[in-house]
């Protein structure tokens, strides 16, 4: 059966409706089966593979990067891995930092052995760190290893304040069209979830 694969947001690169979330790995799934799994994974279609620098301390991805050395498909799949949670006992070694962004995508390629990561995510915001902070450790033109970083801003204004990064800027007509579209503090704008790292409200 051929499976209906799916552009991944705007990107055009295009990925199956199943990804293989790993979090499992070695917790409990032993290693050999782990990389059972992977190759089973791959054979069967699925190309996107998530995991976190967090899981297993690491371990998941290093299980990850052998598994892919092993079958040399590395080519056919796209790795998404995060950063965030505490991965040592320093008070850098967590959250949403640039100091702590880029130690973490260096072990993160070490541990998988790429040369590249296609997916580098933001496990949780970090209420303490501005987000533009965040975004320019990510979006660092020609940076080795980061190929497609995500972001949420939660307005239009916020928007605005992030985009010099990407050397672009919105004119009037465009911030009047996006305030026509979606109210400033809809329910768009101001997220609310019962999980309090959620909770974000437009102010």
């Amino acid at each position: 059966m051929a499976i209906a694969y799916r552009t991944l947001g705007r990107s055009g690169v295009k990925v199956a409706p199943l990804a293989l979330g790993t979090d499992n790995i070695l917790n409990p799934t032993a290693e050999d089966e782990s990389i059972r799994m992977i190759d089973a994974a791959i054979d069967g279609g699925i190309n996107l593979i998530d995991t976190s620098n967090s899981y297993m301390q690491g371990e998941s991805e290093r299980v990850i990067g052998e598994a892919l050395r092993r079958n040399g498909k590395r080519d056919q799949v796209l790795i998404a891995t995060k950063f965030h949670y505490p991965v040592g006992p320093g008070p850098n070694d967590r959250g949403n930092t640039r100091a702590h962004i880029m130690r973490a995508v260096e072990g993160s390629l070490r541990r998988l052995g790429t040369e590249c990561i296609d997916l580098y995510q933001s496990h949780r915001p970090d209420m303490d760190v501005p987000l533009d902070e965040t975004l320019g450790a990510l979006w660092v033109k020609d940076q080795r290893g980061i190929t497609a970083p995500i972001v949420g801003p939660k307005s239009v204004a916020q928007l605005e304040g992030l985009l010099p990064v990407l050397e672009l800027a919105l004119d009037d007509e465009i911030r009047a069209a996006c305030d026509e579209l979606v109210a400033p503090g809809s329910v768009v704008a101001s997220f609310f979830n019962s999980a309090t790292w959620m909770a974000w409200r437009h102010v």
